[in-house]
């Protein structure tokens, strides 16, 4: 009888126990964006119809969405981390991503910052678009959360930050 009552005495404290959203919870809708899902930013702009032509106008904005590829995939290798893709509805070669991983199930936090630091460092002029990035870490009740985004317009780091609670970097 005693480990019954110990058994449901541990059964009610586990289910009174706040549980973390997962992290893919806290990734925005971006009206004015699709969700890019299965392909890389540069793969996807080549499957529009305009892609390629875009692409051949301005071969910058090829290489930057390169640079955004590979630090989307430097998140990917990151255990614990969520990361959505962004291609503007209007203008698709205005892309980008969040990243969002629950503190507590990352294995290197420091290595989480040079995702993104290692976008914002690329040697590719910037003729037409801005490449911009932010991080920053997101309280949710007790839970921390590390977030960041890069995109090739500060229209849309803008946008992921107005949709991200906690974020004040471009305000």
């Amino acid at each position: 009888m005693r480990h019954f009552i110990c058994l449901m005495c541990v059964l009610v404290l586990a289910a009174c126990t706040p549980v973390a959203p997962p992290a893919a919870d806290l990734l925005p809708v971006v009206p004015t964006a699709n969700v890019v899902e299965g392909q890389t930013l540069l793969q996807y702009q080549r499957s529009l119809k305009t892609g390629i032509a875009d692409l051949r106008e301005h071969p910058a904005e090829a290489q930057l969405l390169n640079v955004i590829d590979e630090a989307q995939a430097c998140y990917k290798t990151i255990a614990g981390t969520t990361v959505r893709v962004y291609a503007d509805k209007r203008l698709p070669l205005m892309s980008g991503f969040i990243a969002i991983a629950n503190r507590r199930d990352l294995t290197d936090t420091a290595q989480f910052s040079r995702c993104a630091a290692s976008a914002a460092q690329s040697p590719v002029p910037l003729p037409t678009f801005a490449l911009c990035s932010h991080s920053y870490t997101m309280l949710r009740g007790d839970i921390e959360y590390e977030v960041a985004y890069v995109a090739l317009s500060q229209t849309m780091c803008d946008t992921f930050c107005a949709k991200l609670p906690g974020c004040a970097a471009h305000y």
